[in-house]
């Protein structure tokens, strides 16, 4: 299963899940699309630890959709 497949298993598990997605490679085209359609985050490697505990808690606070963090520049 690739990561865009269980994030949409997930979506049809759990709708109200808030979902970041952390990838090694900056997603481009139909993935990056994927991404912004279905995940609430997504951060690019290498990880800042501030930036991954910012999205998790404010995923956690806010839940769905009010989070959108592409892991440059913040």
């Amino acid at each position: 299963m690739t990561g865009l497949e269980l994030l949409h298993a997930l979506r049809l598990a759990a709708p109200a899940l808030p979902v970041a997605v952390v990838t090694a490679h900056p997603p481009t085209g139909t993935t990056h699309e994927a991404l912004l359609s279905e995940a609430d985050a997504y951060l690019s490697k290498p990880l800042r630890i501030d930036q991954l505990i910012w999205t998790a808690t404010d995923l956690t606070r806010n839940g769905r959709k009010t989070s959108s963090t592409s892991g440059e520049g913040s």
